[in-house]
């Protein structure tokens, strides 16, 4: 078997003044009404309350209460976007980075993000500092690690999991700052916290190797299970791992099996071959366990599928 591999809302209220139709809307919202809540904002909305804008762009964009409608939600961001509304202009410029609803282009999505990232929007902080890391859409279209790290450290200040993860790399490569193991592990270890996935993962793997840690398999397994319970499948494998070999405990083909079989359902060659290779190792009557074990798994639903990266 393969020894470790590394993988590198609701809505929260805006500060809107009470005033009739809102309460009842954000109400009916929370409640899950969704059709209530729009008929409670629309007047809102059409007398041009960008709060209530923006909650109707977040609909569309969601399909909740109405069909989901890319475009019909860009008008309603961009309303509100144009009065000023960070979270607006933020989920504005993420529909034109992907074209969602409008044509493509990442330039503009640049802009509204920094609109809303100079405002203090830490998701906008974050998706710019994504466009600079990658030289897309400023810079002339070439990376600028310095300004990707300056918005990457704002946002992560703000404690935004994802930007903490994302700074963390950054400092381990000495992208736009000097290298700094211990920043890296800090700034994981904060992400890893607020469950982020990707992170997790990673300290799972540093744990499992020693890499800038004292080797401890025990503690590499616990990160690993939080990061393969949201489904990243390298934290899966690595799962797979440990139970197969008894690293952190009891030899356990049956959990051996289940992590390795989630992992392969993502495409995961390597626990698919250590699958395979496990299961001729297995009497029928853990396999039969095994496999009931899957189907338990598969049955509760609870397992959201993403990326390796656990982005």
């Amino acid at each position: 078997m393969k020894i470790f591999r590394a993988a590198v809302v609701l809505v929260a209220l805006l500060g809107q003044p009470a005033m009739a139709g809102y309460d009842d809307g954000l109400a009916a919202f929370n409640a899950g009404d969704y059709q209530r809540a729009l008929e409670a904002w629309r007047e809102l909305a059409d007398e041009g309350n960008a709060t209530a804008q923006y909650f109707y762009g977040f609909m569309y964009s969601n399909g909740l209460g109405v069909a989901r409608d890319y475009a019909e939600a860009a008008v309603w961001y961009g309303r509100a976007a144009q009065q000023g509304l960070a979270k607006a202009q933020n989920n504005l410029g993420y529909l034109h980075a992907n074209g969602l609803g409008v044509t493509r282009d990442v330039e503009v999505a640049a802009q509204w993000y920094r609109r809303a990232a100079e405002q203090g929007e830490a998701k906008a902080q974050n998706n710019l500092a994504i466009l600079y890391a990658r030289g897309e859409g400023v810079n002339g279209g070439a990376p600028d690690p310095i300004a990707a790290v300056r918005w990457f450290e704002e946002a992560a200040e703000q404690d935004l999991a994802d930007a903490q993860f994302r700074l963390a790399i950054m400092i381990e490569q000495g992208l736009g700052t000097e290298a700094d193991p211990k920043k890296v592990l800090s700034w994981l270890r904060r992400a890893a916290d607020l469950g982020h996935a990707g992170a997790q993962n990673s300290l799972g793997y540093r744990y499992s190797t020693g890499q800038g840690v004292e080797a401890d398999l025990t503690l590499a397994a616990a990160w690993f299970t939080r990061a393969a319970e949201q489904g990243v499948a390298d934290a899966q494998n690595n799962l797979g791992v440990i139970f197969a070999n008894g690293l952190a405990g009891p030899r356990d083909y049956k959990q051996a099996h289940l992590w390795f079989s989630l992992a392969a359902a993502q495409g995961h060659e390597e626990a698919k071959a250590s699958r395979d290779q496990l299961v001729r190792r297995m009497s029928d009557r853990q396999i039969a366990a095994a496999e009931q074990l899957l189907l338990d798994w598969a049955a509760d639903g609870s397992q959201p599928i993403v990326p390796a990266a656990g982005r």
